[in-house]
């Protein structure tokens, strides 16, 4: 079924809702089926997890690599070494090696101590632009500000940010995002 935004907003509302939820019920399948992808699942555990025939679960995720090719590829490109029967792959980001379990976890062994590196980075950046963070969570930061400091934050934070790219130098540039308000539900 396939239908644009103003059929969708024509549908009854009840037709909306179970719309909705067969949409979310697929969404929260396919982010399964990519979180286990990239950690190396096979299709009989996939099953169980989804409740799915082996069948589907090895169609969903052939239909995965096809369209995620490029992860394989990276894979292939990374600097991996076995030293006292340890691997380690080396992350040409930090320059860091990593301690490695298995080659299957290289792709999210890479991306995640890629991902904390970069952020690592930006918030020393941040605390030698003179900006204070109050807690941290995952990929974000609190900073509390005086009201009305938000345009002089707005601009530290962007300046923070020009300065971490320009240090990394990566092939794409980070990006970072603001919002302000009272309680952090209101900013998160």
């Amino acid at each position: 079924m396939s239908l644009s935004l103003s059929e969708l907003k024509n549908l009854p509302s009840d037709k909306q809702k179970a719309l909705y939820l067969k949409i979310k019920s697929l969404r929260q399948d396919y982010k399964v089926v990519n979180y286990s992808g990239i950690y190396g699942i096979g299709a009989s555990k996939l099953s169980r997890g989804l409740g799915v025939s082996t069948t589907n679960a090895k169609k969903l995720l052939d239909d995965y690599w096809e369209r995620n090719w490029a992860v394989k590829e990276v894979v292939k490109d990374q600097i991996v070494k076995t030293v006292n029967g340890e691997m380690w792959l080396y992350n040409p980001v930090s320059g860091f090696w990593i301690n490695l379990r298995y080659e299957k976890d290289i792709f999210s062994s890479l991306n995640q101590s890629t991902g904390v590196y970069v952020f690592d980075k930006w918030k020393a950046i941040i605390k030698n632009d003179g900006m204070k963070i109050a807690f941290e969570y995952h990929d974000e930061w609190l900073g509390l500000i005086e009201e009305g400091q938000e345009e002089e934050t707005e601009i530290k934070v962007k300046s923070s940010i020009d300065k971490l790219n320009k240090s990394l130098k990566l092939n794409v540039p980070i990006g970072a995002d603001s919002n302000y308000g009272k309680t952090y539900a209101s900013v998160h």
